[in-house]
């Protein structure tokens, strides 16, 4: 049965995201901690010893007024709405279930509120003394309390994606190999594309290979997204040396890959699209919070 044209073109976009993802290889995650990072609890974590760690909290978390008054702003930022109070404690209690992972898993030393504020203090402490030195460091010289915020929270959802990644135990292995078999489409690698190139004068086949297409991320990108996206029979044309060339596709050839080859990937799709925000969520309702917000 043929395919249906929405779902080459769903298939050609994963192709995009595979292609992009091994030129660029993982991305380097930033963080303003310091250079040496806890060390954690060792072994593999199942989410029933999360949960576990997380159901032996005695002590309520405790959410100031001041904690309060910056979700809600936060909130407002982000939505453009203004929160009603069990949606800012929904997002709290998410957040908070965030930053408690990071510091099972041994990525940060403080999962509060208040330990952040002390952790953006220093951090601009010692960016206003490497100003004065003249010590060349990256971003600005000083950050806003929100801006530290957005930039330690922006990496912490990956940071803990990849941490759970390598240190998933038997279970989190079958099921992540069991989202590679529904998702096998979404594990493919281009190997070449076929196109006829014409000027009018002459027409002949012309087959990209993979160094080829990697290639024109820098020289043609307009005519990278056109191989990526094209149906058979679709052109393009484009100005070269002088000359329109018509470009017209004829197809692609793609190798699946295979669960064993791209395991840590697989496991870090996996727990990034099914696995997380319901580890989260249950971390979140494990936990009890004490709201100190009256005026």
């Amino acid at each position: 049965m043929k395919k249906s044209k929405d779902k080459k073109r769903r298939e050609r976009k994963i192709l995009i995201k595979r292609l992009v993802i091994f030129l660029f290889g993982a991305a380097v995650l930033l963080t303003a901690c310091s250079s040496s990072q806890p060390e954690g609890q060792s072994g593999q974590w199942s989410e029933q010893r999360i949960i576990s760690e997380a159901e032996q909290e005695q002590q309520a978390y405790i959410v100031n007024r001041e904690e309060y008054d910056f979700f809600k702003s936060l909130y407002e930022k982000d939505t453009g709405n203004e929160p009603d109070d069990q949606e800012l404690r929904n997002l709290i209690a998410y957040n908070h279930a965030e930053f408690y992972l990071s510091v099972l898993l041994g990525i940060r030393q403080d999962d509060s509120y208040e330990g952040l504020k002390q952790e953006w203090e220093q951090e601009n402490d010692s960016r206003s003394e490497k100003l004065k030195s003249g010590e060349v460091f990256y971003g600005p010289s000083e950050f806003e309390f929100l801006s530290y915020y957005e930039y330690i929270h922006s990496n912490l959802r990956l940071e803990n994606v990849e941490k759970l990644s390598q240190n998933a135990d038997e279970q989190m292995d079958s099921e992540a190999e069991a989202y590679f078999e529904e998702h096998k489409e979404d594990y493919q690698e281009i190997q070449s594309i076929k196109c006829i190139l014409s000027d009018g004068e002459k027409k002949e086949e012309k087959e990209f290979t993979y160094s080829e297409i990697r290639s024109l991320q820098k020289t043609n990108d307009a005519l990278l997204q056109f191989l990526l996206n094209a149906e058979k029979g679709e052109v393009m044309e484009i100005q070269q040396d002088g000359r329109l060339i018509r470009v017209e596709f004829v197809s692609m050839s793609v190798t699946q890959k295979q669960y064993s080859e791209i395991k840590s990937t697989v496991m870090q799709d996996y727990i990034e699209n099914q696995y997380y925000d319901g580890l989260v969520n249950e971390i979140a309702e494990a936990i009890p919070i004490s709201y100190e917000t009256e005026e």
